[in-house]
């Protein structure tokens, strides 16, 4: 845990607490931070967050989203609504929210459920390379060979996967590249920008703010520094 001298210090180059041994701001305001870190020999990481503009084009970044758990939520509500079983096995979603992502997506598929109004995904496509990590620290490999990776948050996708996305709205995907190297994870589901944007603009409720990934070009001009974990 970070010293009440660090503490001190990262507040007084203007970085925000988030949380304990965490902080935030804007690129300069890092930079300083790193820096200073670095003449002190402290261990740290930069992590990043991407946050799309009203300029950017929603073809240029897509979005993980944490789905809320069913038991959590009303199922006889009306408003456009998506979210997972407990066990995380199934997505669910009820007729407004099909409604709402039909014209904008393509081969996916909703099948009925033998009770209630949702629906469950059926059918989802993939996308076509994985989801490139710019920044991986920690590499965990389970019993079933799936790999769970650590990184710094710049989640990049090829212009493949964002054509990908744009066509069909909601895509799997099942792997991670790291330096060239495929790492297999659990799969897990990215939304295009424009069905990112849908959701948020009809206030669809999810389990935290959107996971945003993005071209490695808007990724590299990020890059603050050598920030990666220093002694």
């Amino acid at each position: 845990m970070p010293s009440a001298e660090t503490d001190s210090l990262m507040e007084d180059l203007g970085a925000k607490p988030s949380r304990p041994g965490c902080w935030t701001g804007p690129p300069e305001v890092i930079l300083s931070a790193a820096a200073a870190l670095r003449e002190r020999n402290e261990r740290y990481y930069v992590m990043y967050d991407f946050f799309p503009e009203s300029s950017d084009s929603s073809h240029g970044y897509a979005a993980q989203l944490g789905l809320i758990c069913a038991d959590d939520v009303d199922l006889e509500e009306d408003p456009p609504m998506i979210c997972e079983t407990e066990d995380e096995e199934a997505v669910l979603a009820n007729g407004a929210l099909i409604d709402l992502l039909d014209p904008i997506t393509q081969q996916v598929d909703w099948s009925a459920r033998n009770r209630g109004k949702f629906r469950e995904l059926a059918h989802a496509p993939r996308i076509p390379d994985p989801v490139t990590l710019s920044g991986a620290y920690g590499f965990d490999q389970g019993a079933t060979g799936l790999w769970m990776v650590s990184h710094d948050g710049r989640m990049t996708l090829t212009e493949r996967n964002l054509d990908f996305l744009e066509e069909c709205g909601i895509a799997w995907a099942e792997a991670y590249e790291v330096a060239g190297r495929i790492y297999p994870v659990a799969p897990f589901l990215v939304f295009s920008g424009r069905v990112t944007e849908t959701l948020t603009a009809h206030r669809v409720e999810f389990s935290g703010n959107p996971i945003y990934m993005v071209s490695k070009q808007v990724s590299d001009t990020a890059q603050i520094g050598d920030g990666g974990g220093q002694s």
